[in-house]
C-alpha cells in the first residue's frame, strides 16, 4: 500500500520516525505493522460531525482499520503519537480504546 501523505519527504520521514518510536515504546513485535500500511491524510481542518459522525472532534483521528486524519494545524507531537497508539491497540488487540483508558497512552503519547 502507498503512503497517503502529499507533503515533503522530510515530513513523511518524520511521521515514520514517530510511528517507529511509538511502536517501540509499546513493544509491538508484529513485523506486519509497518508505516507503509497506514493511510495518513492531512486536512486543512477536520469537521468530524459533518464528515465522520464523531461526537468529539480533535486535530487527530484514527479510523479503523488503518486511516489517520491529521489537521495541518497539529501543534503537539503527543497528538500524533496518540493516533499511532490507537492504531497499534486496534491492530494488535482489536480495540483502539476511544476512551483512552489504556496506560500506553500515558507511557507512549504523554501530553506535556
Amino acid at each position: 500500500p502507498e503512503i497517503k501523505v502529499s507533503v515533503s519527504p522530510d515530513l513523511t520521514g518524520f511521521l515514520k520516525e514517530e510511528f517507529e518510536r511509538v511502536k517501540s515504546c509499546m513493544e509491538v513485535q508484529d513485523s506486519g505493522l509497518v508505516f507503509e500500511a497506514l493511510r495518513i491524510e492531512l486536512k486543512p481542518a477536520i469537521d468530524c460531525s459533518q464528515e465522520y459522525s464523531f461526537q468529539i472532534c480533535s486535530v487527530g483521528i484514527f479510523i479503523p482499520p488503518n486511516t489517520i486524519l491529521l489537521d495541518v494545524r497539529l501543534s503537539e507531537i503527543s497528538t500524533l503519537r496518540e493516533e499511532f497508539v490507537h492504531y497499534f491497540l486496534y491492530s494488535v488487540w482489536g480495540n483502539g480504546d476511544d476512551a483512552h483508558q489504556n496506560p500506553l497512552f500515558d507511557k507512549c503519547a504523554p501530553h506535556t
